[in-house]
């Protein structure tokens, strides 16, 4: 619920009496409630915006005081379930559009593409300015094993676990753009260091639901974990 008390929800279709083609692979959308008037965002079993796939599940949608909203979906290609991938949408301007895919470029912190891909997405918000801000894992390849003796190999982009992690951005131009990532190096009174870990959008404990490390203007907060043990807390202001 956002500050003009409208509503974004996820929600099943249940079948009824008069109600045509409901099935299991169509019964799940998001919904907008805007001035007592509920409009369908997205649904199972339809067509998912910058794929040429089909949506086929979402998780509970991210909600702004613009009345936008952005959503971690799957879809597949071709009726295909071993194609299915993950992707994550957000309005703008009452359009449906895709931000990011699994296997798709992970943009640089400029917003240039690079060789790196996305691997997956876990947590995001949407504040009231800029756009949609999410976690994101890169494809790492595969690492030493242990049982074979094969080795490590990089993923695309030279990706390995140590630097495979990162928050990104969809700034005010609307351009996505990486915030900060894992195996970065920065310099702390004047010393060299490099991140090891990340902590961002993470809920207090009994206090479900409570927004965190972002503002309306879209600023960050987050904690920073570097190899040397030592820890910090950083700002970013857009």
């Amino acid at each position: 619920m956002n500050d003009q008390n409208h509503v974004a929800f996820l929600a099943l279709v249940e079948p009824t009496p008069g109600t045509v083609g409901v099935t299991p692979s169509n019964n799940m959308g998001i919904w907008a409630e805007v001035g007592g008037i509920s409009s369908l965002i997205a649904r199972t079993g339809t067509a998912a915006p910058g794929t040429s796939g089909i949506f086929t599940s979402f998780q509970a949608p991210a909600f702004n005081n613009n009345d936008e909203v952005a959503f971690y979906g799957t879809f597949e290609t071709g009726g295909i379930k071993a194609s299915k991938r993950g992707g994550i949408w957000a309005t703008n301007s009452g359009t449906l559009d895709l931000v990011a895919q699994v296997n798709s470029p992970a943009p640089a912190p400029n917003g240039d593409p690079t060789e790196a891909v996305f691997a997956g997405f876990s947590q995001l918000v949407l504040p009231d300015q800029g756009g949609v801000v999410f976690v994101g894992t890169l494809n790492s390849g595969t690492p030493f094993n242990t049982k074979t003796g094969a080795p490590a190999v990089p993923g695309p982009g030279g990706i390995t676990a140590s630097n495979n992690q990162g928050v990104w951005a969809v700034d005010s131009n609307g351009v996505l753009k990486r915030i900060i990532c894992t195996g970065q190096t920065q310099q702390i009174d004047g010393i060299a260091k490099t991140i090891a870990a990340i902590g961002i959008f993470k809920g207090p404990a009994n206090s479900v639901g409570q927004s965190r490390n972002f503002n309306v203007g879209g600023d960050l907060t987050f904690t920073v974990t570097f190899t040397d043990g030592s820890t910090a807390i950083e700002q970013l202001v857009f």
